[in-house]
This record gives C-alpha cells, sequence and structure tokens, in this order.
C-alpha cells in the first residue's frame, strides 16, 4: 500500500524491534508464572501476586526518570541501554536459576529490573515517533504502536507454552534472551536522528530542572491531570487480568500450559482486531465517547468471564475485553501524542506510565491475596462491576478540545 507507514523504513525498523523485544518479555512473565502455579510453592497465588507486583514497582518507581533520560538524551542511546540492560537481565537470571527454587521471592528483584529498562524502552519509544513520522501520519503510527504490545504478546504466547512444555522454564529464558539480542540489532539500523530537541537550546538545563518540569506540565494542564487519575483508578480492576488467566487456567479449568497460552492469545488478538482496524479508519472520532464504550466493554466481558462454566465460553469473554483495552489505548494516546507537544513528551508518557502504574501492584497483590480465600472467578465479577460504573465517570469529566482524525 502506497501511503501504509511501514513503507518508513526507520519507522518499520522500530516497530520489528520493539515487536520481538515485546515477544521476549512476553515469555518473560508467562513463564515466571507458570513455574510458580506449578511448583507447589505454599501460597503460590500471593507469591505470584507479589513478583507480578514487582513489573509494576519498577515502573511506578522509576518512570519518571526514565522520562527525563529519554528528554534529555539521544533516544537511540537510551533505547539501545534498554534492550541491553534486559539482555544482560536475563543472562544472570539463567545463570542463577537453580538459586530460585529456594528463593522465589528472588524474582522480584529481577523483574523489577525488566521493567525498569521496560519503562525506559517504552519512553523513548513513545516520544521518538515525531522524530520519525509526518505529523499526518501520526495517529496511523501510533495505532500500529499501540498494536505491538498485544500483537507481540499473541505470538510470545502462542509459542510460551510449546516451549515450556518441551524445553523447559530455562529454555523460555533463553529465548527471551535472543528476541532482545534481534531487537537490539534491529533497532542499530534506525538512520533517523533520535536525538532531544529542546524547547529553548539558550537556556541552561540539568537533568533535575527538566524532571521537574514534567511535573509542572502536567499540574498546569489540569483536563490531562484528572484523566490521568480516573484511569488510574479504572487500571487497579482493570490490570488483576494479566495474574487471574494463569489462576483460572490451574485452578478453575484445571488446564496446562497451553490453555494458558490460549488465553494470552485470545486477549491479545482482541487489542489486534480493534487497533488494526482504527489504523485504517479514517473519520472523526470522540476519544471520550469511545473510551466510555471501551471500558463499559471490559466490565461487561469480565462479569461474563465470571459467570463462565465451560472453557470455550471463557474464550469470547477474553476476546472482548482485549477489543475493549485496545480501543481504550488507542482513544487516549493518540489524544497525547498530538496534543502534548515533542519536547515534553518523553517526561509525559512517563508519568502517564506512573500513574496508571502506581495501583497495578497494589491491584496485583490485593488480588493474589484476596484469591487464596475467595474465588477468582468472583473477584472477576467484582472487578467488572466496578470497571462498568466507572466508564461513565468519562461523560462528566472535563475535556480536552484536540479533535484529530483516526
Amino acid at each position: 500500500m502506497k501511503n501504509s507507514i511501514f513503507n518508513n523504513r526507520d519507522f518499520s525498523l522500530l516497530y520489528a524491534s520493539r515487536f520481538i523485544s515485546s515477544v521476549g518479555t512476553k515469555f518473560f512473565t508467562l513463564a515466571i508464572a507458570w513455574w510458580i502455579l506449578s511448583s507447589e510453592f505454599e501460597n503460590a497465588n500471593s507469591l505470584l501476586g507479589i513478583i507480578m507486583a514487582a513489573i509494576g514497582i519498577g515502573t511506578f518507581g522509576l518512570a519518571s526518570f526514565m522520562g527525563t533520560f529519554a528528554d534529555k538524551y539521544d533516544k537511540k542511546v537510551t533505547m539501545l541501554v534498554a534492550l541491553l540492560g534486559s539482555l544482560i537481565i536475563i543472562g544472570i537470571v539463567i545463570a542463577i536459576f537453580p538459586v530460585f527454587k529456594n528463593i522465589p521471592l528472588l524474582f522480584a528483584l529481577f523483574a523489577i529490573f525488566i521493567s525498569i529498562f521496560e519503562s525506559l524502552f517504552a519512553t523513548s519509544l513513545q516520544s521518538s515517533l515525531n522524530y520519525i513520522v509526518k505529523p499526518e501520519i501520526l495517529p496511523s503510527a501510533v495505532s500500529a504502536i499501540s498494536g505491538i504490545t498485544s500483537f507481540s504478546q499473541a505470538i510470545g504466547a502462542a509459542f510460551v507454552g510449546v516451549t515450556i512444555t518441551f524445553i523447559g522454564i530455562v529454555g523460555a529464558f533463553s529465548f527471551n534472551g535472543v528476541c532482545y539480542l534481534i531487537g537490539a540489532v534491529l533497532f542499530c539500523r534506525i538512520a533517523s536522528s533520535l536525538s532531544a530537541k529542546k524547547q529553548n537550546q539558550c537556556t541552561k538545563s540539568t537533568y533535575w530542572i527538566e524532571f521537574v518540569e514534567g511535573f509542572k506540565y502536567i499540574h498546569k494542564e489540569k483536563e490531562l491531570l484528572k484523566l490521568l487519575l480516573l484511569f488510574a483508578f479504572i487500571n487497579f480492576w482493570a490490570s488483576p487480568i494479566v495474574l487471574a488467566l494463569p489462576i483460572i487456567t490451574k485452578e478453575v479449568f484445571q488446564g496446562t500450559a497451553l490453555l494458558m497460552s490460549g488465553y494470552e492469545i485470545v486477549l491479545a488478538v482482541g487489542v489486534i482486531v480493534i487497533t488494526t482496524v482504527l489504523s485504517y479508519v479514517k473519520c472523526k472520532f470522540n476519544r471520550y465517547k469511545g473510551s466510555f464504550y471501551a471500558i463499559a466493554l471490559c466490565g461487561l466481558s469480565l462479569c461474563g468471564l465470571s459467570l463462565c462454566q465451560y472453557v470455550q465460553a471463557s474464550f469470547v469473554f477474553i476476546f472482548l475485553f482485549g477489543v475493549g483495552m485496545g480501543l481504550c489505548n488507542v482513544s487516549m494516546m493518540t489524544l497525547f501524542q498530538t496534543y502534548v507537544p515533542p519536547y515534553i513528551q518523553g517526561r509525559f508518557f512517563s508519568i502517564v506510565n506512573t500513574v496508571a502504574g502506581v495501583v497495578i501492584p497494589v491491584g496485583y497483590v490485593f488480588v493474589g491475596f484476596l484469591s487464596i480465600n475467595i474465588d477468582i472467578m468472583n473477584i472477576m465479577l467484582i472487578n467488572g462491576i466496578i470497571l462498568g460504573f466507572s466508564s461513565f465517570a468519562l461523560l462528566f469529566i472535563p475535556k480536552i478540545n484536540a479533535e484529530y482524525i483516526i
């Protein structure tokens, strides 16, 4: 297709690098989850909740710092550091894997480091699109980037069950490392300059001045601030689906690693379908109403999932949840990309990740410990009801006046 964003060589390389590295990250997360639940540790659900929370802690604790690095330094450097840093962490995990059998909580430490590098890569990538693509195709680029994680996770989930079954947990981690290495090689081929562009080149600036500037911007933009706080609340109830799927596989349907992979694939395919459709549709789109429908759909999907007695029906509701997630992501991320000035996007997106991520580890721990005494399906029902009602808040919060074509 003549006008496809993938005709842009540098965007294609950036997309491929992110895609392949995300496949590896999915291997890391699912391999840990399945190993914890299958190793018969005492209180395995709460243990898994703590480890999954550690992934969010890295994002919450240091995301804002990563965003400042993304704005202050060449984004080629920051993204390459993120990929190679993740590769080193995976190498250490493989080297000392027998230790985890006696100290499984040690995984939490390495999960934090992986999430720190993931945060650095994500904020650098999000703030680099304006350097690579033209403004008229930026919405399409945002839609494509929004679908990367889910698309790559679908591929990762499709193979992780088979990998664990035939070559074990260490084999899954090894594949993870190879993905980071390939991602780094592809990224090094990008030709565009991604060096930081300052708002005022004559003003002397330090790391801490630029760090604080990001928070000042958010504080000044009241509509953005209220929107971010609402999404933090929504994330608390939506994010535990990541923890719930392995538990539902093991405890509700007594399934194998392949069933867990199937759930992850269907969830990701839901996101892929809606983001792909939106990347080709060119029409006026009310992002607030879109997000309202998206969050309401997520809530209804969790309620439907909680009532499933047959595994086949559960796939339908997980797919619909993925569609809702994808629609919400594209709506909000396109708004942010077009409204926020490029010079501060790295810091802004890091704060987005922080505000959204602050509640994710709490949600993981909450569901992990709660599922010891309460059936996981009942927890999903509660989460779904709260999500459904919270979607109405999007219709009443102050709106940002920034129209765009999607």
